[in-house]
């Protein structure tokens, strides 16, 4: 593809080192384009996660240097991420903890700290990044053992202390903001009940779009069946019992079928049995061959939002590294086996209409076990909730005006925010 050919904001600006020919030459073979200049933006060129994970492997093979995908969100011309190179080799190397990006760490206002849900990353749209204040510094979390150069934590309670202990570490004092994204909301939930043991406070937690653990939605879903619109009569706890015996068994049969092993693969030492690692895993790995399939139908279909000449075998390289399987499949279970106990903390959600609805029912787990929380909705659809620039909005509204847990309501930010309207 001729780089002329785009629209994009910046003139061409050509190498004048070797270091910079190599790295335009990295960019133009990721974009397949016949020439990128220096100060060429990574996504006005039709860069997204996928090309985000291509970059990093390619920057690596020429470099040497190992990136995580999010650091593009902030390194988002080839002339910033070479320059990174030169301050990090300046500095002796990164300060933050292995598992963590920074996103404008200089900007003045009290940092976020945003919690992957269960992909084990987070990657900041550019729309999403570009709605939050010019100021606001973010570090973004990532699984441990998603790289692969450690092993991944097997429960939501370890995931938590870990990152409560990297929480403390760039930032030993108040205040803390948090944002988690779906299945991470119960990491940012026992994180919360981690610093109250501690005696410390967050000034706000942001739960976007975050469901019940898979447990407890199933039982949920079983205890207050629907047909349509219609609810039926609640089941009683007896029969969610047999029910979910019935289902476990079911899962062991099938993965006797696959195994020859008549073994349970739902526990959070699951992984630990080397028969159930492997079938686990090659479930992952073939998930995420199925996505890559569907993101390079989908760049078939719009060749200008990512690079054409990638085939299906090398996306599935990018998404199911043996590395990345193990961690979600680990993250799976452990948000699967984490049983949360009440809070009182005045925890924010921010939900797409699909997922707002069991908030209205009294019998909702989220409703029994986070008594103080508030809803506001953002979007539609899951897509909207965790990606737009409204929520972006939203979040940035709820840290300027803050929440001390255990406050009185009235004291607490108010409830309506931007004329989204709050449930409960």
């Amino acid at each position: 593809m001729n780089r002329e050919s785009m629209e994009l904001s910046a003139p061409y600006v050509a190498a004048s080192s070797e270091a910079e020919t190599r790295m335009l030459h990295c960019w133009a073979e990721v974009f397949d384009l016949d020439r990128v200049g220096l100060d060429d933006d990574f996504f006005e060129l039709g860069g997204d996660s996928l090309l985000a994970t291509t970059m990093v492997t390619s920057v690596h093979a020429a470099f040497g240097v190992k990136l995580r995908e999010s650091q593009l969100a902030d390194l988002c011309t080839p002339r910033r991420l070479l320059a990174s190179f030169v301050a990090s080799n300046a500095a002796g190397g990164a300060k933050l903890p292995a598992n963590v990006i920074a996103v404008n760490p200089g900007g003045k206002r009290a940092p976020l700290f945003m919690i992957h849900g269960a992909a084990g990353i987070v990657f900041l749209q550019p729309r999403f990044r570009a709605a939050l204040d010019p100021e606001q510094p973010v570090y973004l979390f990532q699984a441990r053992g998603y790289d692969g150069t450690a092993a991944p934590l097997g429960s939501v309670e370890k995931i938590a202390a870990d990152y409560l202990r990297s929480i403390l570490e760039i930032q030993p004092g108040p205040p803390w903001n948090l944002v988690a994204y779906c299945a991470g909301g119960w990491i940012a939930v026992e994180l919360v009940k981690q610093m109250q043991r501690q005696g410390l406070v967050p000034r706000s937690v942001v739960l976007v779009d975050t469901n019940l653990p898979l447990g407890m939605r199933k039982d949920y879903s079983l205890k207050r069946p629907r047909i349509g619109t219609l609810r039926l009569p609640m089941l009683p706890d007896s029969a969610v019992g047999l029910i979910n015996a019935g289902r476990a068994l079911t899962r062991r049969i099938r993965f006797f079928v696959s195994t020859g092993s008549f073994r349970h693969v739902d526990g959070s030492a699951a992984l630990d049995d080397p028969a159930v690692h492997r079938h686990l895993v090659s479930r992952m790995r073939r998930r995420n061959e199925k996505r890559a399939a569907s993101k390079l139908k989908a760049l078939d279909a719009s060749p200008e939002q990512g690079s054409p000449g990638m085939d299906a075998a090398s996306m599935a390289d990018v998404y199911a590294s043996e590395a990345a399987a193990v961690t979600s499949a680990s993250l799976k279970l452990a948000y699967r086996s984490y049983a949360p106990s009440p809070s009182d903390y005045p925890f924010t959600f921010i939900s797409s209409l699909a997922r707002s609805a069991p908030f209205d029912d009294p019998d909702y787990p989220i409703n029994r076990l986070l008594p103080n929380r508030r809803v506001v909705m953002s979007g539609e659809t899951h897509g909207d909730a965790v990606s737009s620039p409204e929520t972006a909005i939203l979040i940035q509204k709820i840290v300027h005006e803050g929440t001390v847990a255990g406050s009185d309501p009235s004291t607490r930010p108010s409830a309506m925010i931007e004329g989204q309207p709050v449930a409960g």
